[in-house]
């Protein structure tokens, strides 16, 4: 017995270490993108008429698209001109954009399918019975599902000449839903944003049962249901002004007695979040959005006079933001031409609440080939436009073809720029002199970004030709901004690693710098700063996979200087590989669903590259690319959802969908059968753990001392010859005297439990053991 306490116990402080010192990557904010944008246009007569843009749900994934059904609402108009007071024309001047967001209900189909019997024109000649299916009108409000507010029971198939909803009184849709739920009295189902629906009471005999809904365990209504007849409960209340509003729905498939108790099985699940509906009004402006159009039929916004300008992000409102790259140019006038400068630019929302998000890619009905301009969540360089990979999606009809180019991914390398770039220039032979200015090879696999083994020369120089695609590591940093420490203060640079500042010689301007992986110690350097005469830079480089000389970290140390009260080190340049964490592909490897079919010349699949005449991939100089074909047959099938390969999954459905139509005053757009699919990244949001407070700041008392360093920090350090003992940050500290108290704490308890069973059994007289 005493044994299984102590494995108990240390198997929970081992888990307890290994949830803080995890290699998971977690990032501390995501953005999730429109396609990429251009600013382009032509002059003519001294006027610069500028190429319009627009996006949609299906282009665009923070706009609201239900892919199962096929619906969409929103769309977004980028112009370069806007109406004056008589509602003429007029030209934005160049660089100045207006952008206009509309959007209208549409009708779906509950999941449930909600019938009614009708008998149209009854007593005439032209007397018929038709089913109705029941409907309710979704609306996508700045990308969230919403539900126009109706107090009248809409059908599916049924033109309204009169819009019996009105788009702006609106309230969030919470669920829809068709699982079936099975419930005994007392259980409850969670619908969603503190609304619960509670079984009160079961009456087998009957075949009733009486529900009530809660928000936040305060009851707002219930209903007795009889599944022997329709079964349903719709709970209407008065919203807005509105009378009689559906706001829940809800179908009793039956009631039964089970081994524990009377039961009932659910299969039908609607509702809106009606304690929180709004009336969109025409005063009421969000952000730069100013409302122009607000009635019961359309709602439209628009944003007015944006100016784009070189590397700037503007807020618009309702988190939705214009990023625009650096070096973007205003068209010169005395361009009497189509003016293709390539200035780009492109919507997006940043997600920055703890969380799982999904990045999703353009939706797909006859086959697609995706790039960094339609799946957002690959690699793409908006400053120097630089992107890698892409994937070509064709079914055959039904199916995706092993083995071929019917589904096949491809990637390569791209050389970049370090953040931190100090442009030093060339020397008399034209040669850099500082190999920050030398740059890295780059390259996004499966959505994210990666470094093939680069290969410097011992002052850190790239050396051209001499990068290793099937062999990469993910990019943890590329860092210019400034970080200002102090002795034993760290900064967290992602995926477990740490630099830790040792020691700072202010005299001698030099500082000792440590790299840490997961609390243990893995290099360390003395950096000279150029005020000492030294380079500033530490770079580290080893033997990776066995290829020699591959780098792996470098740092910039702009000063070091005497605080007011102590010695403080600037640190204004960090790159970092995980070198921990090397992928070596090999012919024929599994990755998912895809088996690599190894390093193809570039030759064979430019056209894959250069199809598009904005194209990214017209700077790839690389030789080599990297091929995944699928490894077996994928036959597509209606509410498939597949895990492809990494990071990347695919969501498949067949048929029209359930768009019925756009609004009262619209035909019906049934969309054409077949496959409509769409490609998604996972990425996760999570509050990183800090050593340091702001300005990206470390922090911290102590913990640990590091190894020797080695150089004046003007050459590459090689851990052959700069290293040192293991040693743990402050960080893990915290972490192991909690799960020493832990420790202790259940050996006491098991103690102490083991006393009390073994008093309890005693026969009556008997001495304690």
């Amino acid at each position: 017995m005493k044994n299984r306490y102590f494995l108990a116990a240390a198997l929970i402080l081992l888990s307890l270490v290994s949830l803080s010192f995890g290699a998971v990557s977690v990032d501390d904010s995501v953005e999730e993108r429109s396609p990429i944008l251009y600013y382009n246009g032509v002059w003519d007569e001294e006027e610069f008429y500028f190429y319009a843009d627009y996006i949609v749900p299906r282009n665009f994934s923070v706009l609201y698209f239900d892919l199962k059904n096929n619906i969409s609402t929103e769309s977004i108009a980028i112009e370069g001109m806007h109406p004056d007071a008589d509602y003429n024309q007029v030209l934005n001047a160049p660089g100045h954009v207006d952008i206009t967001y509309s959007t209208s209900p549409a009708l779906q189909k509950f999941e449930y399918n909600w019938t009614t019997f009708v008998i149209e024109n009854e007593g005439t000649d032209w007397e018929y019975e038709y089913i109705y299916s029941a409907a309710f009108p979704v609306l996508g409000f700045f990308g969230e599902p919403y539900v126009a507010l109706s107090n009248k029971t809409v059908y599916s198939d049924y033109y309204y000449e009169t819009q019996p909803y009105k788009a702006n009184k609106i309230a969030p849709l919470v669920m829809n839903d068709d699982e079936r739920y099975t419930l005994k009295v007392g259980d409850d189902i969670d619908l969603g944003r503190g609304y619960t629906l509670y079984v009160d009471q079961v009456d087998v005999g009957g075949n009733k049962t009486n529900l009530i809904l809660k928000h936040d365990d305060v009851e707002l209504g219930s209903g007795i249901v009889n599944a022997s007849e329709s079964g349903n409960w719709i709970f209407e209340t008065n919203i807005l002004n509105e009378q009689g509003v559906q706001v829940l729905r809800v179908h009793v498939k039956d009631t039964f007695q089970s081994v524990s108790g009377a039961a009932v099985e659910i299969n039908g699940l609607w509702l809106v979040d009606y304690l929180n509906a709004i009336e969109v009004k025409s005063d009421v402006d969000y952000g730069k959005w100013n409302a122009t159009t607000i009635n019961s039929e359309s709602l439209t916004y628009v944003a007015e006079d944006i100016v784009l300008s070189s590397n700037a992000v503007i807020p618009l409102g309702k988190d939705l933001f214009i990023r625009v790259q650096d070096g973007f140019e205003i068209p010169p006038a005395d361009v009497d031409e189509t003016y293709d400068s390539q200035n780009r630019y492109y919507l997006f929302k940043e997600h920055t609440a703890p969380g799982t998000y999904n990045i999703k890619s353009e939706v797909s009905f006859f086959g697609t080939v995706y790039t960094y301009s339609n799946f957002g969540a690959f690699y793409y360089d908006l400053d120097q436009n630089l992107a890698t990979e892409i994937l070509y999606t064709y079914p055959n009809p039904d199916k995706f073809e092993k083995e071929s180019q019917s589904f096949m991914y491809l990637t390569t390398y791209i050389h970049t720029n370090y953040e931190y770039l100090p442009n030093t220039g060339l020397d008399d032979d034209e040669n850099l002199l500082n190999s920050w200015d030398s740059g890295y090879d780059v390259m996004g696999y499966f959505g994210e970004k990666y470094v093939p083994l680069n290969v410097i020369d011992s002052k850190g120089f790239y050396i051209a030709d001499s990068t290793k695609l099937d062999k990469f590591a993910p990019l943890v940093t590329d860092d210019d901004s400034k970080h200002t420490l102090t002795t034993k203060e760290w900064i967290e640079l992602g995926r477990g690693y740490s630099l830790q500042v040792d020691q700072i010689d202010v005299k001698g301007n030099q500082v000792n710098l440590e790299l840490y992986k997961d609390g243990v110690l893995v290099n360390s350097s003395i950096v000279t700063t150029n005020a000492g005469d030294g380079s500033g830079d530490w770079i580290y480089k080893d033997t990776i996979q066995n290829v020699k000389d591959v780098q792996l970290l470098r740092v910039h140390v702009k000063d070091v200087f005497q605080g007011n009260k102590d010695a403080v080190v600037e640190i204004d340049g960090i790159w970092l590989t995980d070198f921990k964490n090397v992928t070596d592909l090999k012919a024929d490897d599994r990755v998912g669903l895809l088996k690599y079919d190894g390093l193809h010349s570039m030759d064979e699949f430019r056209y894959y590259f250069d199809t598009y005449a904005n194209s990214a991939f017209k700077k790839l100089d690389a030789e080599s690319v990297l091929i995944f074909y699928l490894a077996n047959n994928l036959t597509l099938s209606d509410d498939m959802d597949l895990h492809i390969a990494e990071q990347i999954y695919l969501k498949i459905y067949e048929g029209g969908g359930n768009i019925l139509h756009r609004s009262a005053v619209q035909p019906f757009a049934l969309n054409p059968g077949g496959y409509r699919y769409q490609f998604y990244v996972v990425k996760e949001v999570g509050n990183l753990s800090s050593g340091g407070g702001d300005d990206g700041n470390g922090g911290g008392d102590g913990g640990g001392s590091g190894g020797s360093g080695g150089g004046d920090g003007s050459d590459c350090t090689d851990p052959e010859t700069d290293g040192g003992e293991s040693n743990a940050v402050p960080t893990m500290l915290g972490a192991l005297a909690l799960g020493l108290f832990l420790l202790v704490a259940i050996l006491v308890a098991a103690y102490l439990y083991r006393r009390y069973r073994a008093r309890k059994i005693q026969p009556p007289g008997a001495s304690p053991e």
